[in-house]
């Protein structure tokens, strides 16, 4: 059930990594829903309450972190496109490296008005849980937290 309850107090979104810890998902009281791939950080899903899925995910897509994901909601980082031919970023992949890095997930907040409800996901990378390759490429120290709201009516994401 997507109801998550406590005797006494409202429904509040239900929350659960997947059995191999590669994805969140959350389900709002109201049935609305999205799943997140810890690798990239990627959206991979967003339905409404009737079970339609907003996002276009290929049916090819590799799940697995052996490349990155084709369709959700990639998350670009440092730069976008090809990598500018400049001493920071030269040896950068295409489309930076965010979207091919395993993010952590945070945490979430819930939030509930009457009959409006929204979860917040959190998901953190910093350039301690980088790998090596990635490390030599991008020698800078930086933290990101990339946050993924739910409500009824809307998605959002910031970083």
């Amino acid at each position: 059930t997507a109801l998550a309850t406590t005797p006494g107090l409202p429904p509040q979104a239900q929350v659960t990594t997947s059995d191999d810890n590669s994805r969140v998902d959350a389900v709002l009281p109201t049935g609305e829903s999205i799943s997140v791939l810890l690798y990239g950080a990627t959206v991979l899903s967003w339905k409404d309450a009737a079970g339609s899925d907003r996002l276009w995910l290929s049916e090819a897509a590799a799940l697995d972190g052996s490349k990155p994901v084709r369709g959700g909601i990639p998350l670009v980082f440092p730069v976008f496109g090809q990598a500018p031919d400049h001493e920071a970023t030269k040896n950068l992949p295409q489309h930076g490296f965010a979207r091919s890095s395993r993010w952590e997930f945070l945490g979430k907040s819930s939030e509930e008005s009457g009959t409006n409800y929204s979860v917040k996901l959190d998901f953190g990378l910093s350039s301690s849980s980088l790998d090596e390759k990635t490390k030599a490429a991008w020698g800078y120290s930086f933290g990101a937290i990339y946050s993924v709201t739910l409500d009824r009516d809307a998605l959002s994401t910031s970083l």
